[in-house]
């Protein structure tokens, strides 16, 4: 530790960044101190390391170790996430697309969600399955929004089921809406009511067995986490 230490106080940024994991998740040399550990994550954060700039900006978001401070949280998750660091893309999207800490701005939101969804991540499909399906930050487009739901879907990400869902029953595409429907009732462990897709949707028996089959196999494919 006493190594660590000196080589901080001396400037090395990836020696700052350790000195705030040391106090924040305490060890043998160390009591957990929350307000050293903000202290030194701002240090490296403030010399471009983005790891650092996304814990800090969780501290000042939660108000850890410091005043609780939504403008400075969302300046170091800003740094993070153009530090390269992962998760800090779907963060910086939410904010943008909230105005939290930030001005609203729906252009930068998407580029950040599809960053992050270009990286795999179940919400950031989900997230920018809205982007293209509202029109938000760009041209809007229902086949690439359900696609990314369907991504999201397979990723275990169930809030897409309904949007689907939703989807194809305001498409009046029926049998597809009974397909998710099924999934989602699945998912949940109920029973659905087949009268409506029969009595108001026209289904025949015949699509109803074809959609149940499709959402048992489709089902099959979700990885939950």
């Amino acid at each position: 530790f006493a190594k660590i230490s000196r080589a901080a106080n001396e400037g090395d940024v990836e020696a700052m960044a350790g000195m705030g994991e040391a106090y924040y998740f305490e060890n043998q040399f160390v009591e957990r101190n929350l307000t050293k550990a903000a202290e030194w994550w701002e240090k490296a954060a403030n010399k471009g390391q983005s790891k650092a700039a996304y814990n800090v900006g969780i501290m000042y978001e939660k108000g850890e170790g410091v005043p609780q401070n939504k403008i400075k949280s969302a300046k170091y998750y800003k740094i993070a996430a153009e530090g390269g660091h992962v998760p800090a893309y779907l963060t910086n999207g939410y904010n943008h697309s909230w105005g939290k800490g930030v001005i609203k701005n729906d252009n930068e939101a998407f580029k950040w969600f599809k960053k992050a969804s270009d990286e795999g991540i179940a919400t950031a499909h989900y997230r920018l399955a809205h982007c293209y399906m509202d029109g938000q930050g760009v041209d809007r487009n229902t086949t690439k929004a359900v696609e990314l739901h369907k991504q999201a879907v397979f990723k275990g990400e169930q809030r897409s089921v309904l949007c689907l869902e939703i989807y194809f029953r305001e498409q009046k595409e029926h049998k597809s809406a009974l397909v998710w429907n099924l999934i989602g009732c699945t998912i949940d462990g109920e029973t659905i009511d087949l009268s409506p897709y029969r009595e108001i949707y026209k289904l025949s028996q015949e699509e109803i067995d074809e959609a149940t089959e499709l959402a048992q196999q489709l089902f099959e494919k979700i990885k939950f986490e």
